[in-house]
C-alpha cells in the first residue's frame, strides 16, 4: 500500500486525474458503493456515475480524451493572451466583439461557442456590486463620525429602519451541472409587497409594524407615537435611551424631531451611510429567510415576516450591532469611503 502511494505521488497532475478515473471502475468492479469510491478517490458521485456510463459505454473512462487526441487547439497561446487583454482591457466586451478583434488582429476565424468556453475557463460575468457615490462632505462626516465611535458599544442605542419584502425575490443560487437546463422558478402574480419597520436594540427585539401605504412625516410620527417612548423607556428606563435612523426624508422632519427630544435623544448618523444600521444586516436575514419559504400570497408573505422576527434572538441581534464596529474600523481605513 505505500509503495503504491508512494508511485501515485510521483505522477504529475494530469496523469494523478487518470489514474483515479480508473480506481472508481476497479472499485466499483470490486463492489463498492458510490459513496465508499466517492471517499477514496475525491470525485463527487456525480462524476463516478458518468465515468461508469462511460465504460459501461465504451469500455474506457478517457474516451473522450482518446475521441480529440492528434486534433489541433483552436486557441494557441498567443490567442489566449490577446483575448485575457481584450477582457482586462474591456470587462463589458461582448463575445462579437472579441470575435471580431481576433480576426481583424490575430487573423484567426473563431466560433462564438469556442470564445464562450474559453471565457468560462478564465472567469465568469457577475453583476458588480451596487455602492452609493459618496460626496467629500459625506466621506468626511462618515470618517468624523467613526473616530467619535471608534469605542463605542451602543449600549442604549434603539436602531430602527424600514425595508420592503416581495414575494417574488429571488436571490439564492442553484447549482447547475453543464448538461442539465437552466432551472425555472415560477412568479407569482401579482408581484404582492409589504413595507416593514422594525426596531432592535443590544437587549434584543423591541418592535416590528407591517405598515399599509407609503411613510411621509405624519404617519411615521404616528408609527413612532404608537410604539415609543413606552418600549424604550421599559427597556433603560424614562429617557436613558437613543433612536437611530436614517436620515429619509420622513425621519428628517421638523416635527418629528421635535416630538422625539421630547421624550428621548436623536442618535447622530452620518448621511448615505446604511451600512452604519446595524439593522440592515437583520432586513438580510430575514428576507432569506422568507424567500425560502417561496410565498405565493400577500397574506402569506406578511406571516412569514412575522415568524421570521419571532425566530430571531438576542445573541443574533448582537451580532450585527458588534460588526457596526468591524464597519466603523474599515471607514477609518478608507478616510471615510466605502470601497472596503
Amino acid at each position: 500500500m505505500e509503495e503504491e502511494i508512494s508511485l501515485f505521488n510521483q505522477l504529475s497532475s494530469d496523469q494523478k486525474v487518470v489514474a483515479q478515473k480508473y480506481k472508481v471502475i476497479v472499485r466499483y468492479l470490486d463492489g463498492f458503493t458510490y459513496q465508499e469510491i466517492s471517499d477514496e478517490t475525491g470525485f463527487p458521485k456525480g462524476t463516478i456515475s458518468k465515468l461508469i456510463a462511460k465504460f459501461k459505454t465504451y469500455g474506457d473512462v478517457l474516451k473522450n480524451i482518446h475521441s480529440n487526441a492528434g486534433r489541433q487547439k483552436i486557441l494557441d497561446e498567443d490567442d489566449k493572451y490577446f483575448l485575457e487583454q481584450q477582457l482586462n482591457n474591456d470587462r463589458q466586451t461582448t463575445l462579437k466583439s472579441l470575435q471580431s478583434s481576433l480576426s481583424e488582429e490575430m487573423n484567426k476565424q473563431v466560433s462564438l461557442s469556442t470564445l464562450h468556453r474559453y471565457e468560462q475557463e478564465i472567469g465568469s460575468l457577475k453583476l458588480p456590486l451596487h455602492r452609493p457615490l459618496l460626496s467629500n462632505l459625506n466621506k468626511i462626516k462618515r470618517y468624523e463620525y467613526s473616530l467619535k465611535h471608534q469605542k463605542s458599544e451602543f449600549k442604549n442605542y434603539i436602531f430602527m429602519d424600514e425595508s420592503y419584502f416581495t414575494i417574488n425575490r429571488i436571490t439564492r443560487r442553484v447549482f447547475v451541472f453543464h448538461e442539465e437546463d437552466r432551472p425555472i422558478v415560477e412568479i407569482y402574480n401579482p408581484q404582492e409587497t409589504a413595507m416593514v419597520w422594525a426596531a432592535i436594540c443590544r437587549k434584543g427585539k423591541v418592535c416590528i409594524e407591517i405598515i399599509e401605504g407609503s411613510i411621509n412625516k405624519e404617519s411615521y410620527l404616528q408609527l413612532l407615537q404608537r410604539h415609543f417612548p413606552e418600549s424604550g423607556d421599559q427597556l433603560y428606563g424614562r429617557g436613558k435611551w437613543q433612536l437611530l435612523h436614517d436620515n429619509a426624508p420622513a425621519h428628517k422632519a421638523t416635527v418629528v424631531k421635535d416630538w422625539i427630544n421630547t421624550v428621548t435623544k436623536i442618535a447622530d448618523h452620518p448621511p448615505q451611510s446604511p451600512d452604519l444600521n446595524p439593522i440592515e444586516l437583520l432586513w438580510n436575514t430575514m428576507k432569506n429567510e422568507v424567500e425560502m419559504r417561496r410565498p405565493q400570497t400577500k397574506q402569506q408573505l406578511c406571516s412569514f415576516i412575522l415568524e421570521s422576527w419571532q425566530n430571531l434572538n438576542e445573541k443574533t441581534i448582537n451580532s450585527y450591532i458588534d460588526h457596526k464596529k468591524t464597519i466603523i474600523q474599515k471607514i477609518i481605513e478608507q478616510q471615510g469611503n466605502n470601497q472596503f
